[in-house]
């Protein structure tokens, strides 16, 4: 009766009434992924849709990050981690050293070195993104069954970051980064 609950969905604009995730960018937008229509930002009453129709990287959004410059990171299914910084779009993939172009979960990391650290779930495992201040990718690290991570498909919207480890629920078990543990020490992050 719109009293005490409003609605969005597909007849007022939205681009379907799946979604996924929903998360606030610093100037109060809500942004919304979708399984299979992309993402959308709701600006005041404002719907824009990102899709494939309108040339967007990827059609299903599984989770959205958005840094401290109000850039968000998105989640996709077939296009990896995607990068929009209000103007344009950059796909972050298996061609950048991500371990599969579907990422489902993303954290933001201890930052090293001035690089903003982000930590990226995917089907084939968990991923540590080092971006320079400029948006660049430093470094992509994948974190295999032989480092001790035996998590295989990270799960959408499953990666938590809690003092000094990051959990990640995968497909078979809940697997527990800790940074402390002298393996990590050694490994090139």
């Amino acid at each position: 009766n719109g009293s005490h609950f409003s609605y969005y969905n597909k007849e007022i604009g939205l681009p379907t009434d799946n979604i996924l995730v929903i998360n606030q960018d610093l100037n109060g937008n809500i942004l919304l992924g979708t399984e299979g229509q992309g993402f959308a930002i709701i600006k005041d009453s404002l719907i824009i849709n990102y899709s494939a129709n309108n040339d967007f990287l990827s059609n299903t959004i599984y989770d959205i990050y958005v840094d401290e410059n109000n850039n968000y990171w998105l989640a996709s299914a077939q296009a990896g981690l995607i990068l929009y910084d209000g103007d344009r779009y950059k796909s972050i993939s298996v061609e950048y050293g991500l371990s599969s172009n579907y990422a489902y979960s993303i954290v933001r990391g201890e930052d090293k070195d001035n690089n903003m650290t982000l930590w990226v779930g995917t089907r084939d495992g968990l991923n540590r993104l080092s971006i320079d201040k400029d948006l660049n990718i430093a470094d992509v690290r994948t974190i295999k069954y032989s480092d001790g991570f035996y998590g295989t498909s990270c799960n959408s919207r499953s990666i938590v970051k809690a003092k000094n480890r990051i959990y990640v629920g995968t497909g078979d078990r809940m697997s527990i980064v800790n940074f402390l543990s002298p393996i990590f020490k050694d490994l090139p992050f």
